[in-house]
């Protein structure tokens, strides 16, 4: 009987601890590999844009593409299940946001006049996709997606609080690689880094 009692204690607190680390990476093998996207490359560059009339100072001619708020629809990317032999049948419309062009007069030494101002822009650029270690599916059990769903609830996202979701797909999924996208983690799949994210996030 003791030996029973001490068994069920055990197995208990191994629960215990298991149900508060759910999210560590050391308690999985990350044996596969998949396709994920980095995170967005962001850059700043400050521009010193010439503002007066001499024509004896050196300067360069800079066109920058300024995002103008408005969006129209465009053909682009192709639909991969698309059979035509026309690639123009292929192509699927996208909504995207409309550019407008400026061009800037930049001094190339601004030593030689004191009529210029800076002007800082920003540049975000998609990450590139690489392969990275994941969890494999058989590592991904329901206790898992329950708490990913209670952290994604908890941190604000779109995700049904008692909804108990089978699988990584649908609006969950999304709402997952949008997380990732927003806290600068790699998008796609369960990565250590993710893991390691959600494993230190503490959250009431």
């Amino acid at each position: 009987m003791k030996t029973i009692y001490t068994l069920a204690i055990g197995i208990f607190f191994t629960c215990i601890i298991f149900a508060q680390e759910v999210f560590n990476p050391e308690n999985y093998a990350f044996d596969c590999y998949s396709e994920v996207e980095l995170p967005r490359v962001t850059t700043t560059t400050t521009l010193y844009v010439y503002d007066g009339l001499d024509p004896n100072i050196e300067t360069e001619e800079v066109t920058i593409m300024l995002k103008s708020g408005q969006t129209k629809w465009e053909k682009r990317k192709a639909d991969r299940n698309c059979l035509s032999a026309n690639p123009e049948d292929c192509l699927v419309w996208c909504l995207v946001e409309v550019s407008t062009p400026m061009i800037y007069d930049i001094v190339k030494d601004t030593s030689s006049t004191t009529e210029w101002y800076p002007y800082k822009y920003t540049i975000s650029k998609k990450g590139e996709k690489v392969n990275d270690k994941v969890l494999c599916n058989y590592e991904i059990r329901q206790e898992l997606l329950n708490e990913l769903r209670d952290k994604l609830y908890k941190l604000g996202y779109d995700i049904k609080p008692k909804k108990k979701y089978k699988k990584l797909k649908g609006k969950f999924n999304r709402e997952f690689k949008q997380f990732q996208e927003d806290y600068e983690l790699p998008v796609g799949k369960w990565t250590v880094a993710t893991m390691m994210f959600l494993f230190e996030t503490k959250l009431k």
